[in-house]
């Protein structure tokens, strides 16, 4: 059998397939993890984004602004709507956080302002657990929430 008849992959094809699977996979890697949840979401940052994502599902299905005000000390909240047929308390509680986790912010009052058309004005919170620091984000035009692994 001669050298010229012979069918196979040299190395450098083989690396070259290799790379562009690599690079494949690092882009939609990230994607992936958005579709299912990102780990820090389903951790000690999970009732906040609950919270936060059942504010924006209320305003963007009931067509008012609603308002959500937390207390970081004692994660306390309450969520308020305005709109064309007057305003009023949507609901009031206490987030359950597991023990030893807290959220801290810069202000007393943290507000999250969701309006029916997606966008929101909001501010920023960081959930502290034992292992682990997060810090929640609101997207001011698209509304989604980002919780960001520190």
């Amino acid at each position: 059998m001669s050298a010229s008849s012979r069918r196979g992959f040299t190395l450098i094809e083989m690396i070259v397939v290799l790379i562009v699977i690599a690079v494949t996979a690092g882009l939609i890697a990230p994607a992936m993890l958005r579709i299912t949840g990102t780990p820090a979401d389903v951790s000690d940052a999970a009732p906040l984004s609950a919270l936060l994502r059942a504010a924006r599902r209320q305003a963007l299905e009931g067509g008012h602004v609603v308002t959500l005000i937390l207390d970081p000390r004692d994660a306390r909240y309450r969520a308020d709507t305005s709109g064309p047929r007057g305003a009023g308390l949507l609901s009031e509680g206490e987030l359950t956080l597991d023990p030893g986790v807290t959220l801290e912010s810069d202000s007393l009052r943290v507000r999250f302002t969701f309006r029916p058309d997606g966008s929101v004005f909001g501010d920023t919170l960081t959930v502290r657990g034992r292992w682990t620091s997060s810090r929640v984000l609101v997207d001011r035009w698209t509304g989604a929430i980002h919780v960001d692994a520190r």
